[in-house]
């Protein structure tokens, strides 16, 4: 049993939901990600997760407590820090590296820590530490910076030099590695991880279900025009996520019933919500540089969730799971409402035998307790 820590802006499930109810935007998708690798870690291991929060915008406080939860052999430390612009990233550097040399003195043996590359933070805190000779640094690739919206050119360029230092690697694609330049370190790809729900929600109507990032470039006004296009149906299209457009989703659920906006939810909520569909949909247009290192995470949690899943092409998604989807052919409006329209009159019990196959496929890939074990027999053989 290895000693594990992780630097990251991952927060407890408790904490998360919290902040998302006091109405502070945070990103579930990352959090999901981060939050099942931990867990598939602390099957194993004893772990460590150093929670870094994000300012809380919300909150008239200056002093944030930390928070502290206990989970199996691990333990969840969210940092305690000042919460204005300048003063946070000074703060939370500042009681990080305390516990790491702390921790780091008191403990026997090298430690593993994995390093959040989706936090320039986590990266500037672990520098010192990187080669600490009771130090294994292991950065954790999820995103390409230079397709994270609103990143420039020179903060892309600061993201990866601060992570390519590491001595190991966990990616979610081969692509984003050669992004950080290091496709020639040892790594482990864990292109995703999916748990089931714990029940499904209700609605007074079957009603197709859309959840992650609110972006034209995502395909959500698109998909938004496609259901419209659909004239008179007995379904609702429920969605739920935060970006750019939710001042849009929002105004056309005023004056669409058909159309439900829930807002942010938590990832449990969303996995409710996917659980209780009629059908899950995903509307992003094909995108070669984006999915060549990215994978649709809201997907596979669709696919998870054992209900059918109606979705645009990705070249991974389709290769891993064929037939098992209904695909959009195109993503223009009409492709949408085309595809919506055919599901619709298709075959239901075909498409839940379909959407049952695609969970067992998933559950065999990528079900936290199936990667945990890869990534125990990865994590035992570094020296």
């Amino acid at each position: 049993m290895a000693n594990l820590i992780i630097l990251t802006t991952l927060l407890h499930p408790l904490d998360f939901q919290q902040l998302i109810r006091r109405g502070e935007v945070l990103n579930p998708s990352h959090q999901q990600y981060m939050y099942r690798l931990s867990q598939a870690l602390l099957l194993h291991h004893q772990v460590t997760v150093l929670c870094l929060p994000p300012r809380l915008k919300m909150s008239k406080k200056i002093h944030i407590r930390p928070s502290i939860h206990r989970q199996k052999q691990g333990l969840f430390y969210q940092l305690p820090f000042l919460n204005l612009r300048f003063l946070r990233p000074l703060t939370l550097r500042w009681h990080a590296r305390k516990y790491l040399r702390k921790f780091f003195k008191q403990t026997e043996g090298p430690t593993r820590m994995l390093i959040d590359g989706n936090s320039a933070l986590a990266g500037w805190i672990a520098k010192p530490f990187r080669h600490h000779a009771k130090v294994i640094s292991i950065g954790v690739l999820t995103d390409d910076p230079h397709q994270l919206s609103g990143n420039q050119l020179s903060m892309n360029r600061y993201y990866i030099g601060l992570h390519r230092h590491y001595q190991q690697y966990l990616a979610l694609t081969k692509p984003l590695l050669k992004v950080y330049q290091v496709e020639n370190k040892p790594h482990l790809l864990v292109p995703g991880l999916i748990e089931f729900p714990e029940g499904a929600s209700r609605h007074p109507r079957p009603y197709l279900f859309f959840s992650g990032a609110l972006y034209t470039r995502y395909g959500i006004e698109s998909l938004i025009q496609g259901f419209l296009d659909l004239g008179k149906i007995d379904f609702d299209l429920l969605i739920a996520g935060y970006g750019p457009e939710s001042a849009f989703v929002e105004k056309m659920s005023l004056t669409h019933r058909h159309l439900k906006f829930l807002g942010l939810l938590s990832p449990k909520e969303t996995m409710k919500y996917q659980a209780g569909a009629y059908a899950n949909i995903n509307p992003r247009p094909l995108d070669e540089t984006l999915d060549q290192v990215a994978i649709p995470s809201k997907v596979l949690d669709y696919l998870s969730s054992g209900v059918p899943t109606i979705s645009t092409e990705h070249p991974f998604i389709k290769a891993t799971f064929g037939d098992t989807l209904h695909w959009i052919e195109t993503s223009s409006p009409d492709g949408i409402r085309v595809a919506i329209l055919s599901f619709l009159k298709g075959d239901y019990a075909l498409a839940q035998e379909k959407a049952l196959k695609a969970q067992k496929i998933a559950q065999g890939l990528f079900g936290v307790e199936r990667v945990a074990h890869a990534l125990n027999d990865w994590i035992n053989a570094i020296k």
